[in-house]
């Protein structure tokens, strides 16, 4: 690196260059975080919304598919849907494990 040299009022010269390079390196460090942090709450709203989405989406499926079938009342209704989403959660989770 090559330094940038200021001289004084008094003719001395001092040597700002590294100092000047630090100063940059963090501040595009910790831009660097900001924008990794912006784009990761982000992600998560958006990875939210999807989740909550399909979660009503399966809801009015299971309750379409329910209705007009004798025997497949409230609780059943509940129970089945409580498995469609454990099954979504055990997916989702075995989906990020390494080496898949």
């Amino acid at each position: 690196m090559t330094p940038l040299y200021f001289t004084t009022a008094g003719g001395t010269s001092i040597a700002i260059g590294g100092s000047i390079q630090c100063g940059v390196d963090t501040w595009a460090w910790v831009m660097g975080n900001n924008l990794k942090a912006e784009a990761g709450v982000t992600a998560n709203a958006g990875i939210a919304d999807l989740y909550l989405n399909a979660n009503n989406q399966m809801g009015l499926m299971v309750d379409s598919w329910a209705d007009g079938r004798q025997g497949i009342n409230a609780d059943a209704r509940a129970g089945l849907k409580d498995e469609i989403l454990d099954g979504h959660d055990s997916a989702a989770r075995v989906s990020t494990l390494p080496g898949r």
